[in-house]
């Protein structure tokens, strides 16, 4: 009897499983790396939620990955190392990162600017974080350097005027090298840098 019951529940246990979710889908449980006392801690915060860049928590997230507000002014700092990732493959990942978002689950750069009137710009900064005695995302007893190696930044004024369509469209070619140079308010990669970070991973 025992046996004959398992056998019918079997098959709807695992129906039930859920779905597996899409690694990008994924929402981190965000731990605040701001000071308690930070007036713009929340604010820091939602824009966290709205572009979806941060994926680990401390302490595999760096103190470097953080949101910095000044007035109406935004800049999402965001270690990304440069590994053997081509310069159309860096640049297509930080517009889509920044116009579209990083997860399925966050707006990107359309949502700060929906959502939060009070903000009129808001600048991505791709950087290394770099160790001399190599240990990754693992803290290493000697201080840590910060090399900057890309910046987009939109206000809102050219936020209104940039074809989103156009960004989607370049994304899912996998090349918006040409949009990173000509759509944006400002945008700057240290191709130099890259380089030289490129043959250091090789």
């Amino acid at each position: 009897m025992r046996a004959w019951l398992l056998c019918l529940l079997l098959p709807a246990l695992a129906s039930a499983q859920p779905a597996p979710r899409r690694a990008d889908g994924v929402v981190p449980t965000t731990k605040s790396i701001y000071a308690a006392d930070d007036p713009d801690a929340a604010l820091k915060m939602q824009i966290e939620r709205l572009m979806g860049v941060y994926l680990v928590d401390p302490p595999r997230r760096h103190a470097s990955e953080k949101v910095v507000v000044q007035g109406d002014k935004v800049q999402i700092d965001v270690w990304h190392p440069v590994s053997r990732l081509s310069d159309t493959e860096l640049k297509t990942r930080a517009v889509h990162w920044f116009v579209l978002g990083r997860t399925q689950y966050a707006p990107g750069v359309r949502g700060v600017f929906s959502e939060l009137p009070q903000i009129d710009d808001v600048r991505l900064v791709l950087h290394e974080v770099l160790r001399s005695d190599g240990r990754g995302r693992r803290r290493g007893k000697q201080g840590d350097q910060v090399k900057p190696y890309l910046v987009l930044r939109l206000d809102r004024r050219s936020f209104e005027k940039l074809a989103v369509d156009v960004i989607e469209k370049c994304v899912e070619r996998g090349d918006c090298s040409a949009l990173f140079d000509s759509a944006f308010k400002y945008a700057k990669f240290d191709r130099r840098y890259v380089h030289r970070a490129r043959k250091r991973a090789q």
